[in-house]
């Protein structure tokens, strides 16, 4: 049979390593869902920017359509003002009016540059944001080998711990008519 003192240290030591190996699980959950949520929130930032990249194309394509539109116009206008004649100041004003189209056009061409480059930066903000947090994520995740030491260091400390109050307790003494006393 065992010694009372003994059963008190095992049983404290079962306890407090079964605490320990409870808390690692925990807090390795907690970092997988850490790492989850920062995936989740990543993904979402890159759908709304991949969606404003559609909007600026889809803008920018609009405006330039418009913009030719509008010089087309232009320039049919003058040539009904014109009288169907035909002239150096009828060719210098369709001419003018088209490079002021192209001039127009190439200034939407360079906006939509710009808020694509804007947008891509944002894309890779999201991604430096995203791996940070779950490098943080990770970070706070503990090793199997980590996890071993700790639940045998807490164990051994529980051990102890039962062992001294077993001792304080009286317990660790045999009866006088035991093999050991």
């Amino acid at each position: 049979m065992c010694e009372p003192s003994t059963i008190l240290a095992v049983t404290s030591l079962m306890l407090s390593a079964g605490s320990t190996a409870a808390s690692i699980v925990g807090q390795n959950k907690q970092a997988r869902a850490e790492t989850e949520a920062a995936n989740k929130a990543a993904q979402a930032d890159y759908d709304s920017l991949e969606q404003k990249q559609k909007e600026i194309a889809e803008q920018e394509s609009l405006q330039q359509f418009e913009r030719e539109r509008q010089g087309r116009r232009e320039r049919a206008l003058m040539t009904v003002n014109a009288g169907g004649l035909s002239g150096n100041t009828l060719l210098r004003e369709q001419l003018n009016s088209m490079l002021q189209e192209s001039f127009d056009i190439g200034i939407l061409k360079q906006n939509k540059e710009n808020q694509t480059g804007q947008t891509l930066r944002d894309m890779n903000a999201v991604y430096a944001q995203a791996q940070g947090r779950r490098n943080a994520a990770v970070s706070k995740m503990i090793s199997p080998l980590m996890a071993g030491l700790q639940i045998g260091t807490s164990g051994l400390q529980g051990y102890e711990t039962g062992y001294t109050i077993a001792k304080q307790l009286g317990l660790d003494k045999q009866p006088k008519g035991s093999p050991r006393g």
